[in-house]
Formats: C-alpha cells, sequence, structure tokens
C-alpha cells in the first residue's frame, strides 16, 4: 500500500473508490467542507439512524459520482473517550470493509480534533498531536491491508488497496512526514512478525527463522545479527535449548541481533548499559511428551512471535536510529515427541549450571528462555525483557484483551501500562509473590520446571524465569501468549499472528531514548 499524505485536493477533480468521513458519536454532519452531493449523502444516513458513530462502526454508501464512488461513514465513538488506540482501530476498520469492497484507492480525512491535549508517547502541542494522529492512522490501515496467501497454489485476487491519500488540512510540517515514515517502520516490522508466525512450521523451522534475521539485516542498517548453530550452543553449555531441540530432526539455534545506536553516557562518561531483550523461539510446539490435544495444535506455529517480536524491535530501532544499543536474544527450537526427546523426571542443567526437574516437556518455553536469560548476563544489561507466548493460563486470565506483565520494578512497570493503553499492545500487571517460589523447589534438583499442581501457571512461570535474571538489574517478563494471535479475524485485521507487543517495545524504546538524551 502507498501512503500519500495531501493537505488539499479539489473534490471536482478527486478520484478514488472511496472516501472515508470520521465522525463523532452524535454528530450531524462532518466538520469538513465537502460537496454539497456528499454532505447530502451524509445527512440522509444519519437522520435514518442507520450510522450513529458508535466507535469502529461504518456505513458504506454509493454516490453515484465519477470521481469518488462510495462514501464509507467511520465512527469513532464518544469524542471525550476517543484515542489513538481507536483512531489506529478504526482507520483500520475501514479499511478492511473497503477491501472485502474491492476498493483498490481510497481517501481518507483526518480527524486533527480525535484526540484533545497530549496525544502519544512524549508528545506536547497541538502539532505532535496531529502527527501522533497521522502515524495512529497510517498504522491502522496498514494492518489492515497485510494479508497472507502465500502457501496457496490458485493465488487468489488479494484485493488489497493499493493506494491511500490521508488529508490532512493544517499544514503538513516535518513532524507529520516523520510520524507517517515512524508508522510505516513499525509496521514493516509487525509485517515481518506476522508474516513468520502465520508461516507453516514444515517451513518456517528453526534455521528459516535464523536465516529471515540475517536476510532482516541486510535490509536494515546498522543491525548486526549473529547465529549460533548447535555446536555453539552445546559450547555455550545451553542445556534448556538443547533439551527442548533434542526430540526433532530439526537443530536449535540461537540468534543475536544487535544495534548499536549513539548511546547517552552516564555521569562518569562512560556509555550507557544496553538494553537486552530475550524473545521465546518456538517454531512448533507440540507439547513432546507431555503431548497437547490435537484440536488448535496447529496454531502452534506461532509459539516463537515473542522471538519474531524481538527481532522486529532491534530492527525498528535501528531504522529509526533510536539513541541507544540494544541487543535481542532469540532460542529456537522444535518441541517434538520422539524416541530422542526430553521426558518428564529427567533433570536438565541451565547454562549458569542450575538444575531443574522436568514435569511438563509442554513448559519448554521457560526452558529456552533460561539459557536466553542467562546469556543476556554477558551484557551486563541496565534492564532485561523477555517475551514470550509462554502459559495457556493468562490466556484464561486476560483473554486477548492485554498480555501479562510480571516485574519487580514498579516504574517500569507504570510505563509500560501507560504505553501499551497508548499503543493499543496493553499489558495487564500481574502478581509474582515470592513465597509462591517454595512451590518449584525440588525434592532431586535445584527447581522443578513447574509445580506439581499447576496453578497461577503464569505467575509460577515468571517465578521460574526470575531465577535466571540478574537481581540488580531490572527484568520485565511479557507474556504475550494472548495477544500474539487472533483465532478468529476482527474488525480491523484478519485472523492470525498481530505482532504483539511490537508497538508497545518500540514506544518504550523511544521514552528511555528521550530520558537518555536528556
Amino acid at each position: 500500500m502507498k501512503l500519500i499524505l495531501s493537505k488539499k485536493i479539489p473534490y471536482n477533480r478527486l478520484k478514488a473508490d472511496a472516501l472515508v468521513v470520521p465522525l463523532f458519536k452524535g454528530e450531524k454532519e462532518s466538520v469538513y467542507a465537502l460537496p454539497v452531493s456528499v454532505k447530502k449523502i451524509v445527512a440522509a444516513v444519519i437522520a435514518s439512524k442507520e450510522f450513529q458513530g458508535g466507535a469502529m462502526e461504518t456505513q458504506l454508501v454509493h454516490t453515484g459520482g465519477n470521481g469518488v464512488s462510495r462514501v464509507c461513514l467511520l465512527g469513532l465513538g464518544e469524542k471525550k473517550e476517543c484515542s489513538l488506540d481507536i483512531v489506529q482501530r478504526a482507520y483500520g476498520t475501514a479499511i478492511m470493509r473497503l477491501k472485502k469492497a474491492k476498493a483498490k484507492s481510497v481517501v481518507l480525512l483526518v480527524r486533527e480534533d480525535a484526540v484533545s491535549g497530549e496525544a502519544g508517547p512524549g508528545s506536547a502541542g497541538k502539532d505532535k498531536a496531529v502527527a501522533d494522529i497521522v502515524g495512529a492512522i497510517a498504522t491502522g490501515v496498514r494492518i489492515a491491508n497485510y494479508h497472507t496467501h502465500e502457501y496457496k497454489s490458485k493465488k487468489k485476487e488479494l484485493h488489497s488497496i493499493a493506494k491511500c491519500i490521508l488529508l490532512v488540512p493544517s499544514t503538513i510540517d516535518r513532524t507529520i512526514k516523520s510520524a507517517l515514515t515512524r508508522a510505516e517502520t513499525i509496521v514493516d516490522g509487525l509485517d515481518f512478525v506476522r508474516s513468520i508466525s502465520n508461516s507453516p512450521a514444515n517451513y518456517a523451522t528453526p534455521q528459516y527463522v535464523a536465516e529471515s534475521a540475517k536476510e532482516l539485516a541486510k535490509k536494515t542498517p546498522g543491525l548486526t545479527v549473529t547465529v549460533f548453530d548447535k555446536k555453539q550452543i552445546e559450547k555455550e553449555k545451553m542445556g534448556g535449548l538443547l533439551a527442548v531441540a533434542q526430540g526433532s530432526q530439526h537443530e536449535p539455534r540461537f540468534v543475536i541481533c544487535e544495534y548499536k545506536g549513539h548511546p547517552c553516557n552516564d555521569d562518569k562518561g562512560a556509555p550507557c548499559r544496553p538494553i537486552v531483550l530475550v524473545g521465546k523461539g518456538i517454531t512448533f510446539d507440540t507439547g513432546g511428551i507431555s503431548l497437547k490435544p490435537w484440536k488448535g495444535m496447529e496454531e502452534m506455529k506461532f509459539d516463537m512471535a515473542g522471538g519474531a517480536a524481538v527481532m522486529a524491535t532491534v530492527a525498528i530501532a535501528a531504522k529509526l536510529k533510536l539513541p541507544m544499543h540494544v541487543v535481542g536474544l532469540v532460542p529456537l527450537a522444535e518441541n517434538m515427541p520422539s524416541h530422542t526427546a526430553y521426558k518428564p523426571g529427567d533433570v536438565i542443567t541451565i547454562s549458569d549450571g542450575t538444575t531443574v526437574e522436568i514435569l511438563s516437556t509442554d513448559a519448554e518455553g521457560r526452558m529456552v528462555l533460561a539459557d536466553g536469560l542467562c546469556y543476556a548476563k554477558k551484557y551486563k544489561p541496565s534492564v532485561v525483557v523477555d517475551v514470550a507466548t509462554l502459559t495457556g493460563a493468562i490466556v484464561a486470565a486476560l483473554s486477548d484483551y492485554a498480555s501479562g506483565l510480571f516485574t519487580d520494578d514498579d516504574a517500569i512497570a507504570l510505563t509500560l501500562e501507560r504505553l501499551g493503553k497508548e499503543t493499543g499492545d496493553r499489558v495487564w500487571r500481574m502478581p509474582m509473590p515470592k513465597e509462591w517460589a517454595d512451590h518449584l523447589k525440588s525434592p532431586v534438583a535445584d527447581l522443578r520446571q513447574v509445580p506439581s499442581a499447576r496453578l497461577a501457571d503464569a505467575t509460577m512461570a515468571a517465578l521460574f524465569l526470575k531465577n535466571f535474571s540478574d537481581a540488580k538489574t531490572p527484568w520485565v517478563h511479557i507474556d504475550n501468549a494472548g495477544t500474539a494471535w487472533k483465532t478468529e479475524g476482527y474488525s480491523y485485521a484478519e485472523a492470525g499472528a498481530t505482532g504483539a507487543p511490537v508497538q508497545l517495545l518500540v514506544a518504550w524504546l523511544e521514552d528511555l531514548g528521550k530520558k537518555e538524551v536528556k
């Protein structure tokens, strides 16, 4: 999709398949100077009460005109409740509606008063607010325009929208242009995550994903990618990763993505320590010997979505030239049952020497992350964040509304919660009572991988991972099992992988970058 910013186009010369007119609930006409014929259509639809302006509500009307053949009324809901997240989802909903109508070119009226006051991470003033609204619209329409038909032998007509013109009533300044560029960069990253996560596991093996990371580096100045093969993984004594992978014919990989920007200096003039992201990369999860039920198992190809999100986030940081040093670590493996698979009752040694008793081979994510978190310590990071589609328990608790957030750092938690609301990549802070850690004690090893009674499993997984973080370094665990995948399509995107929480991570890095520059 080609996105074009435009300040004014005479309506009598406007050529497009559809014009999107945004309205708040209760508004009887558009605030923009539309042609009389279009105004009459809008007024007639509103008077009929077929369209009332609710958030994500759409109404498509044929105009019969030669310039714009259809008008799509788009609801933004109550004005006082409108946010960047609603703007993003609403405009995405309009694009989904117009894709179904086989539109190829669309004109979008940018509602500059959609979000009053400050809008977006670190924004200030009207100009920045308008820029953030443009960015949200661009993000929404690109997310909605995504499609995947790569593995169909008979290619269907994709019905993608080829061109979107964003009509901005006020001046299109550098800030607004930068917001559009930022949005396109982020959605390119989301497309990377969605494409890999949607790919069948017989294609997207650990080797394939590792090679995809290398290809991403070739296209991204400033991004370097290093891949450890099985021999190097053995040399690092990554027992958790090796154990999970040993049941599969596909050997494991360990991917290191690194971007060295222009980091700040601390009070003593030394460069600030890097930010390390660790992502779970299970390319397919059968549950291993602790085999999952067959129903829904086909979706387990997205169990590497956390790892893909980490790769994409580091690449986006490089493209945006953020003032920081960011490292992404992704352990990749396929969890399969076979005569060589690891088993319940086995004792596995993690790379830091910790021994772990296995109770369920279906709790493989925490095993590979343990090695990833141990390796993160080598960088002496300022903060570590791991992202993983880790537990069904977090899906039961939060569904697809938010990712689970686990951390002892209140300041980081508050920032991520705020940015989650702004970006739509919501997180919900979950408890980590220290006394629950006793449930992970093992009679035969240092730790049990899961407690004997699997209660509060999302929290217990976080408490397990905490053992492999540095007590002196802030650590955050994000369980995105419920947000990384949508079994059914929704109004502003198709079913499948979502790319969450890339938007949140990028906004957080930007927030940190502003503090570092200061």
